[in-house]
């Protein structure tokens, strides 16, 4: 079911994002926005450990700080509708003892409230590319496969057509991590899973 949902997303938002030249007119716009205020809480990551030895290394919390840049194309359609398609990286920093970089790819729809105000939902892609283990002890001794996954949630904006307060709330379902180790570490867990919930908050610019 998640593979079949992301080929989907994926050849629904790239075919969106292609299309973005041939439509003619004001109503295309540039977008470029930066989330810097960005936290995911993950759950199941609180109390993961690698030990070895007496030696125990461990993720204390499950916030992360989610620190992200998107660009991509967006459609004025009619009076009330603002369709975007965008591409984004970010950086995850969690638990003390985790670092990686991520990719989405989002398609939302939002619904112009009043002259200020928009509200809509968006879904979307997302991929983690070598995840590592930054804790006291282990370091390189700890190995995590890559991640992908799908997320969904609502968005918000508040501002001027070209410049806005730009609020989200998704979930995020990623695939697990495969956790392998050398060195005479073990893990709590063969793997590791990294979903939940991802708030970003940060500018919008449509132009």
């Amino acid at each position: 079911m998640k593979s079949g949902l992301k080929v989907i997303l994926f050849a629904m938002i790239s075919v969106f994002m292609m299309s973005g030249n041939g439509i003619a007119g004001e109503t295309v716009k540039f977008i470029l926005r930066a989330d810097p205020v960005s936290f995911m809480i993950s759950p199941d990551v609180d109390g993961f450990y690698v030990r070895s030895s007496g030696t125990r290394d461990e993720i204390d919390g499950y916030t992360a700080w989610t620190p992200n840049i998107n660009v991509g194309i967006g459609y004025n359609a009619g009076d009330s509708l603002l369709l975007d398609a965008t591409l984004g990286v970010g950086w995850y920093k969690g638990g003390q003892a985790l670092e990686s970089n991520f990719v989405t790819q989002r398609f939302s729809a939002r619904f112009k409230l009043s002259k200020v105000i928009t509200l809509g939902a968006q879904v979307g892609l997302i991929q983690f590319d070598n995840l590592d283990w930054k804790g006291d002890f282990a370091g390189s001794n700890v190995q995590f496969s890559d991640s992908d996954g799908y997320l969904a949630g609502l968005s918000f904006t508040a501002g001027s057509d070209r410049v806005s307060f730009s609020l989200s709330v998704e979930y995020v379902s990623l695939d697990d991590f495969d956790v392998t180790t050398t060195g005479g570490w073990t893990p709590s867990s063969n793997s590791l899973d990294l979903s939940g919930t991802l708030i970003n908050m940060g500018v919008l610019l449509r132009f």
